[in-house]
């Protein structure tokens, strides 16, 4: 064998060496990300592809229900959307005694704190409160705005300082054993010029959101919503979470989750990105000019940024 083609075999030896390095780097760095589904859902799926489409080549994310999940096995990191997730996900690793980590979404700051999940990053469906009442004030000529709510407290600090500047009265109205929600919705709408619904179960279900809209229309006063669902039973004005929204949030703590250099212990995360949804019908009905969801927003980050 001639002294070229021994030096091109051993060429051809290195080479492959190299790449079979190269290929076991790669496959030590690879993280698995799972992500459990509370059900089979539209959103859920859309969230998941867009969480792809912001994934890196040593990244893998798949999905599986709840009712299919036993284990994490290989997982860096799992996902849990919705509130069957997060609470079973929660358990099944604490029989397990398994520390992988675990980020949850598609839940509300009420259900963040009453399920107990408190020990995971949580990326909730609620706006910050500045952005709600923010965008309530951009949207429609109002100078208060009422709130139902079953403890009242005082507005924080961040929120206090982003809406000083606001010419807008916020006030709220507690619903409890003695104080039924219609009534004290009434003297809500009597006294001022709309009502702010935000994600509270508790508060707006199937059973009263019908009622709470109804009357809302009856005293001819506009409702800025937490859904965009809610706009087709009659509320003048959304801002939400949609699932692409919820995807692009997810993908930034998936990536800061796996980064071994991360200090972040922050736990629970408002919605970073928004959608806006306005109901022109129901604007006429009442007499409101609504300005148009580009300039609500621009004026929206401004403020929040």
């Amino acid at each position: 064998m001639s002294l070229f083609l021994k030096g091109l075999i051993g060429r051809i030896w290195l080479l492959l060496a190299l790449l079979l390095c190269l290929q076991s780097i790669a496959l030590a760095d690879l993280k698995r990300v799972v992500v459990i589904k509370s059900s089979e859902n539209a959103y859920y799926d859309e969230t998941i592809a867009t969480l792809k489409k912001h994934t890196g080549p040593l990244v893998t994310v798949e999905a599986v229900l709840m009712n299919d999940f036993k284990a994490p096995g290989s997982a860096s990191l799992l996902i849990a959307l919705g509130q069957t997730a997060a609470e079973q996900t929660a358990a099944l690793l604490s029989s397990l005694a398994s520390d992988t980590p675990v980020i949850n979404a598609y839940l509300t700051v009420e259900q963040f704190h009453s399920l107990r999940v408190q020990r995971n990053p949580t990326i909730v469906l609620d706006q910050p409160l500045a952005r709600y009442l923010a965008f309530s004030q951009f949207a429609l000529p109002i100078e208060s705005i009422g709130i139902l709510t079953q403890h009242r407290t005082p507005l924080d600090a961040e929120t206090l300082t982003r809406i000083s500047h606001l010419p807008l009265d916020v006030r709220q109205y507690e619903i409890n054993a003695q104080n039924k929600l219609l009534p004290v919705l009434r003297e809500l709408l009597q006294d001022n010029d709309a009502l702010l619904m935000l994600p509270r179960q508790s508060l707006y279900n199937h059973d009263s959101l019908r009622g709470v809209l109804v009357t809302s229309y009856r005293h001819r006063k506009p409702v800025v919503s937490y859904s965009p669902a809610h706009i087709r039973s009659g509320a003048l004005a959304s801002i939400y979470s949609s699932p692409v929204d919820i995807g692009q949030h997810l993908s930034i703590l998936m990536h800061r989750n796996l980064d071994e250099t991360n200090n972040d212990n922050t736990k629970l995360h408002f919605a970073r990105f928004y959608s806006i949804a306005l109901n022109p019908k129901s604007a006429s009905a009442l007499g409101i000019m609504l300005p148009s969801e580009e300039e609500i927003r621009q004026k929206l980050d401004r403020l929040m940024r």
